[in-house]
């Protein structure tokens, strides 16, 4: 593909070397012609420009279908369009071999010819149980929408994006509040069996808002997080809180004021967060965001804790900040309040626990991890400092000053209940060890584990300690850690962990733990993630705990029917979770249904 002034080919900057396999796929009583493409062998040597796509020769100029096979379903993939056909000759497809996750084998046949591993359950309803496993069987569904929501299965492995889909509990049963990522079309779609009945309701987007937070109240009335996608540099974004009525189609809308003594945004961007949940007549909301100028004459990223009536939409309590900087957020309902987790990068430095109400709030340190240390004596600010031999190696050489905005580290979630808060999450520890600050200098340095600590419900009755975790916080038992880093200006911070429960133990970064979540079920909490290497992913794993940590139900392989969102959030009926995801290129939202026994 060309790339910006030339079609590279020499393995700087395109990969080489694609495997490809020819074969045939079973449809039925059908035999079709099918092939099986690999990822490159060899990646580009100094960076990827130009792109390689599989082309393919149809004998006529009609509109076709494009089938992949995942796992043991058959899934459109995309349609092809008549006038995009070169007739016997060559036409690209949409497979980018190049950024491939991992092998795909695809087919194509007449876009008239019906291809599906599930029962067409409905208008635009597609459906059927696809395992069967420990943890439960699971159903999947898949429903026609009118625009294209964002796609679950094209996000890159181990990187950090903002929250897409949102499940809902609605009056008459399931919904998806979801944004079509090119149009910015806003929608709801309310889903009444998830055997048959589907309804999409547009919400209106003057501007072109992004969709950054949703959730319902116990009726179902639905609310939603809008943020100013485009706006001039460091200016107030304007936001919108809005309130809709399915049953009435009343919509409310309310435009908080988001200018520096409000919630002070000037941007939010695809690494930015936002939660919103409601408890009681109050909408809690947590959302990182980068803010205007302050005295140093910088715009800092930071996140902060909001509560909202739910009927005026007008502001109660701004808490003002939660951690700085704030690169992911979990928020939830407890005891008629809000209790949330973020993730810290200094201010503090770790997985930060919330709890807020109308009229107070708490937060503690539960986690702490692992820090980038300077590799030149002299820091961006001109100051000098000393070496740092203790993790100093022969190739590398660490100074004693910091500024690292990685943490290594993955928000699960957080399970509240009345003796404590279960927080679960994934970290690059290395045998354990997550404040090793020599093990640093990669994208991903050690596998990325599961690991959890409980805390105790009255946490905020402990003294102040900083970033040096006590054990009087934590009820989980766990080797303690100690360590820390220095500061921007040189100053040593102490840390400490302990009652850290892990729940994994992958060895190399062959196997990574990624879009973790944790669910209280029945009887314990639901912990699920997909494993990926470095850049592809392989299947999605699922166990039950109890509060503590200790397995009820060993790590189950769910297979690939089960994909997650990075940040997207998890619902549960009764004994049913549903996952949802997005397949954008065929305008379809994805439903699979964990029904546990």
């Amino acid at each position: 593909m060309f790339s910006q002034n030339w079609c590279y080919t020499d393995g700087d900057y395109n990969a080489r070397n694609f495997p490809a396999e020819q074969g045939t796929i079973a449809v039925g009583s059908t035999t079709l012609e099918a092939y099986r493409v690999h990822p490159p062998r060899a990646a580009a040597k100094k960076f990827l420009a130009s792109h390689h796509v599989v082309h393919y020769t149809f004998d006529t100029a009609s509109d076709y279908a494009l089938y992949g096979v995942e796992g043991d379903t058959v899934v459109k993939l995309a349609t092809i369009p008549a006038a995009t056909v070169v007739a016997g000759g060559s036409t690209p497809l949409p497979i980018d071999v190049s950024t491939l996750p991992g092998p795909l084998a695809f087919f194509v046949v007449p876009a008239t010819q019906r291809i599906s591993s599930l029962a067409q359950l409905g208008p635009g309803v597609e459906g059927a149980r696809v395992a069967t496993t420990k943890l439960g069987a699971i159903d999947v569904y898949r429903y026609d929408v009118p625009a294209s929501p964002f796609d679950t299965r094209s996000a890159p492995g181990l990187t950090n994006e903002h929250r897409h889909l949102f499940p809902v509990k609605l009056a008459t049963g399931l919904g998806v509040v979801w944004q079509d990522p090119a149009s910015k079309t806003i929608a709801v779609t309310a889903i009444a069996d998830p055997a048959t009945s589907h309804l999409t309701t547009s919400v209106a987007n003057p501007g072109n808002f992004t969709l950054a937070a949703a959730t319902s109240d116990d009726a179902g009335t639905v609310f939603l997080v809008t943020i100013e996608s485009t706006a001039s540099p460091l200016k107030t974004r304007a936001v919108r809180l809005i309130k809709l009525d399915l049953a009435s189609g009343a919509v409310t809308t309310k435009q908080p004021d988001a200018s520096e003594a409000g919630l002070n945004i000037v941007s939010f961007s695809e690494g930015d967060h936002a939660s919103l949940a409601y408890a009681g007549g109050r909408l809690g909301l947590m959302v990182g965001r980068t803010m205007h100028r302050s005295a140093d004459g910088l715009n800092h990223q930071g996140g902060i804790a909001v509560v909202f009536d739910s009927t005026t939409l007008e502001v109660i309590t701004n808490h003002g900040q939660t951690s700085g900087h704030s690169f992911e957020n979990v928020l939830v309902v407890d005891r008629g309040g809000f209790v949330g987790i973020d993730l810290g990068d200094n201010y503090p430095r770790g997985v930060h626990l919330h709890r807020f109400t109308d009229t107070s709030s708490d937060s503690a340190l539960v986690f702490t991890f692992k820090t980038h240390h300077g590799t030149t004596a002299t820091a961006p600010d001109g100051r000098q400092h000393p070496a740092y031999p203790a993790i100093s190696t022969s190739q590398t050489a660490f100074y004693q000053w910091s500024n690292d905005n990685a943490t290594y580290t993955e928000l699960g979630g957080v399970v509240a209940d009345p003796s404590g808060y279960t927080v679960v999450f994934a970290n690059e520890a290395s045998a354990g060890r997550a404040l090793d600050n020599a093990r640093v200098g990669k994208s991903l340095n050690d596998p990325r584990n599961v690991g959890l600590v409980r805390v105790r419900p009255d946490f905020e009755k402990l003294p102040r300690f900083g970033a040096e975790i006590p054990d009087s916080l934590v009820l989980t038992q766990g080797a303690a850690e100690t360590g820390g880093f220095y500061s921007f200006g040189g100053t040593w911070t102490k840390q400490r962990n302990t009652g850290v429960v892990w729940l994994t133990n992958y060895k190399t970064t062959a196997q990574n733990a990624t879009r973790v979540k944790a669910i209280g079920v029945d009887g314990g909490i639901l912990v699920v993630w997909e494993e990926w290497s470095a850049d592809r992913y392989a299947s999605t794993f699922g166990m039950i705990v109890d509060a503590n940590g200790a397995v009820l139900t060993p790590a189950t392989d769910l297979g690939p029917a089960v994909r997650l969102g990075r940040r997207d959030d998890v619902l549960v009926d009764g004994k049913t979770v549903y996952f949802v995801s997005g397949r954008g290129s065929t305008k379809q939202l994805e439903l699979t249904a964990l029904r546990r026994p």
